[in-house]
């Protein structure tokens, strides 16, 4: 006898069969229950609180990288210990970067003594001058200073438009010899003006200059506030 050719199912739609429905989804709680905290069943309130918490502790990992919280004051655990870890990573930081413009100074710039200073490309900073040397470049120091925003023993923002003097500088960066230094390169590559007694009285006598230099007149403001 002939094989009987197997019946193919009818893709007709109605003689298919219904697909099962779908399971009802799942009900949260309608009572403030701890076993559900965290969980597709945890009521709204928990997830708006769990936003909430996630800002705000963006908020104070954000003020500890920007250098805004200078370490004062206490909060609960485990914050607290959490927050002093990343504030010595933030002081490790800065003073590497503080490191770096240091190591700049030195090696972008070289002293001469005043009597010695018969040079026209150079900075009269009343107890020495200052030329540049190793080409040195105006956009890279000035990158280098906008990168601290903590200094060794005070802050100043150099870049802002404020007239500031060696003595607050050399808080800043650690040394007055290196703030005399950094300020001198900085006029002469274009960075600020310098205010010395001899910018304010060019024909004043050497002995006066240094006595108000001394003093604290020798300063520094830049160009264009950052």
């Amino acid at each position: 006898m002939p094989s009987k050719e197997p019946s193919m199912p009818p893709t007709d739609p109605k003689f298919q069969k219904p697909s099962p429905p779908l399971p009802p989804p799942p009900k949260r709680s309608i009572i403030d229950d701890i076993v559900l905290d965290g969980t597709p069943f945890a009521l709204p309130a928990y997830w708006r609180g769990n936003d909430q918490a996630v800002a705000a502790l963006c908020q104070l990992i954000n003020q500890i990288l920007d250098c805004k919280d200078d370490g004062r004051g206490v909060a609960n655990e485990p914050w607290e210990s959490t927050r002093h870890r990343l504030l010595e990573l933030v002081m490790r930081n800065q003073k590497t970067k503080m490191n770096d413009l240091v190591e700049y100074t030195i090696s972008h710039s070289d002293m001469i003594e005043q009597k010695q200073n018969q040079e026209e490309n150079v900075a009269d900073m009343i107890f020495f001058s200052v030329k540049l040397k190793n080409n040195a470049d105006a956009n890279k120091l000035e990158h280098l200073i906008k990168e601290i925003k903590r200094g060794v023993h005070c802050d100043v923002n150099i870049m802002d438009g404020s007239e500031h003097g060696y003595i607050e500088i050399g808080g800043w960066i650690g040394d007055q010899r290196l703030a005399l230094m950094l300020m001198g390169i900085g006029s002469l590559l274009g960075l600020w003006k310098l205010l010395t007694p001899r910018t304010l009285i060019p024909q004043i006598d050497d002995e006066i200059a240094k006595k108000m230099a001394g003093c604290g007149y020798v300063s520094i403001q830049s160009i264009q506030s950052s």
